[in-house]
């Protein structure tokens, strides 16, 4: 059985995507030099990208499938029009415009510069159309879904391994230039 390259992508991600759409029609599809583009993405260019192939009697139809991904459609609706997701309403105006604000990017950067350690903060919400900022309340996280809940805590657990070693680098750093500083000041 011959494989014919279909498709070819920068990230593995991408040619993961379509090649469930073509299972998804029936199609049996491979992703060729995915490990070798996710180990190091940097030679994506240099082989030509993740590829993904179908045998050769698959051929035509699969570039039908491919061709037509309804990116465009989606792509005409305008982001006002979409539902909001679970808990995305600003609780003032009732717009779907709401963005995480960047505090918490900033307040890490802080305590690295400072040598202490600031992860004490939680998630702020900005609404794009009337600028109004919240923290969302223990019983609004409560009534949201609880799959939205898992994912949420499981982003929370990631966080908290990084928290542990940007403390743990901080205090390497710290413990460098303290054995800096007492080496200078000997004859």
């Amino acid at each position: 059985m011959a494989l014919v390259t279909v498709g070819r992508f920068r990230d593995p991600i991408q040619a993961q995507l379509r090649k469930a759409l073509l299972e998804s029609a029936g199609i049996p599809a491979f992703v060729a030099d995915e490990h070798v583009i996710s180990t190091q993405w940097l030679y994506s260019t240099a082989v030509g990208g993740t590829r993904l192939q179908v045998p050769a009697q698959y051929q035509e139809v699969a570039r039908e499938l491919l061709s037509d991904s309804g990116a465009s459609s989606l792509a005409s609706v305008a982001e006002s029009d979409l539902p909001a997701g679970d808990g995305d309403a600003c609780p003032a105006c009732g717009s779907s415009s709401v963005r995480p604000s960047h505090t918490k990017r900033s307040a890490l950067a802080l305590s690295l510069l400072v040598q202490l350690p600031l992860f004490l903060w939680r998630r702020r919400w900005i609404c794009g159309q009337c600028g109004h900022a919240w923290r969302m309340t223990r019983a609004q996280a409560e009534s949201l879904p609880s799959s939205t809940l898992a994912a949420e805590s499981e982003v929370r657990e990631g966080a908290g391994s990084y928290t542990l070693v940007a403390l743990v680098l901080s205090m390497l750093v710290a413990a460098v230039i303290i054995q800096w500083v007492l080496r200078q000041g000997e004859p």
